[in-house]
C-alpha cells in the first residue's frame, strides 16, 4: 500500500497527469446521437408499417350488402368427371374399401400388434386383417344401431345378432384396448399433435384429394363428439355435440368429403 501511494504522488508531482482527450468525447457524442437516431428512425418505421398493416385489415373486413364477383373469376372451370376407378365402384362396401384400403388395414394391424406387445410383453395379442375389418364394421353399425352402452349390443334380450355373431365382447373390447395407427415414439422430427392418428388422417386426405372438385362446394366446422380425455377436445356451446375434436371439412354436394383440416389449438389446424 505504501509503495502504491509513493508511486501515485511520485506521478502527480512529476507533472504525468493524463491528458484529456476532446475528439474522443466529441466521437462518442456523435456515435450517441447516431445511434439515436437510428432508433427513431426504426421506431417511426415500426408505426408506419402497423399502419399499412391496419389498412389492409380494414379492407379484409366483411362489408354489408352481396359480394359481388366478375363471373369470369367464379366461372367453374374444373372437369366434375369421375375418374375411371370411381365408375367401377358398384357397392357401398366396395367405396369404403377404396378409403380403408388394405394398406391401411395392414399398418393398422401391423402397429396394434406392436402396441400390445409394448403395453403386455408377457401375454400380447395377436391381431388379423380380419380382425380389425370386422372391428371397423361392427363400430359402423354402431353408429346406426343406437344403444344404452356397448354392453346393450351383446345383451340377451335387446343385443343385435350380426353383432354378437360377428365377435364376441370380450375381442371387442381387446382390440378397442390395443388399437393403434402409429408408433408412439417421439423422437424424430414429424412428431406432431395428432401423431398418433397421422398415417390415418394423411391417408384419407390422399384419398379424398383424388375425387375431383365439384362445382359448389361447402366448408364448415364440424365437431367429432368424444367423451375421451384429450387436449385436443374443444367446447363449443352452439354445437349439437357440444365437447370433442373440431374440424373443418370441405365437401360437395354429393356428401364426399375433399379436404379435412384437424383444428390442435386455437392457433393451429
Amino acid at each position: 500500500m505504501e509503495l502504491r501511494g509513493f508511486l501515485t504522488k511520485a506521478t502527480i508531482f512529476s507533472g504525468n497527469i493524463p491528458k484529456h482527450d476532446a475528439n474522443k468525447d466529441t466521437s462518442r457524442k456523435r456515435k450517441n446521437e447516431v445511434l439515436r437516431n437510428d432508433e427513431k428512425t426504426r421506431k417511426k418505421q415500426s408505426a408506419e408499417d402497423q399502419r399499412r398493416i391496419t389498412e389492409v385489415l380494414c379492407k379484409l373486413k366483411s362489408r354489408e350488402g352481396n359480394l359481388i364477383m366478375p363471373e369470369e373469376s367464379v366461372k367453374f372451370k374444373g372437369s366434375e368427371k369421375l375418374p375411371d376407378v370411381f365408375c367401377n365402384l358398384e357397392t357401398p362396401y366396395q367405396f369404403f374399401t377404396y378409403f380403408f384400403d388394405q394398406d391401411l388395414i395392414k399398418r393398422i394391424v401391423e402397429q396394434s400388434n406392436l402396441f400390445s406387445a409394448q403395453l403386455d410383453t408377457g401375454n400380447p395379442v395377436s391381431l388379423q386383417e380380419t380382425d380389425i375389418k370386422r372391428y371397423i364394421g361392427i363400430c359402423v353399425l354402431m353408429s346406426v344401431i343406437h344403444m344404452p352402452n356397448i354392453r346393450s349390443y351383446w345383451s340377451s334380450t335387446i343385443g343385435t345378432d350380426i353383432i354378437k355373431n360377428t365377435m364376441s365382447q370380450k375381442q371387442f373390447e381387446k382390440i378397442k384396448k390395443h388399437l393403434h395407427f402409429n408408433d408412439n415414439s417421439r423422437g424424430h422430427e414429424l412428431h406432431d399433435r395428432l401423431h398418433k392418428i397421422r398415417p390415418l388422417v394423411d391417408h384419407l386426405l390422399y384419398r379424398y384429394l383424388s375425387v375431383p372438385y365439384e362445382a359448389c362446394l361447402s366448408i364448415d366446422e364440424q365437431m367429432c363428439p368424444t367423451k375421451t380425455k384429450s387436449y385436443l377436445k374443444q367446447y363449443m356451446p352452439a354445437k349439437p355435440h357440444k365437447l370433442g375434436f373440431k374440424v373443418y371439412v370441405l365437401a360437395g354436394v354429393q356428401d364426399i368429403v375433399i379436404i379435412l383440416k384437424f383444428t390442435v389449438d386455437k392457433k393451429t389446424q
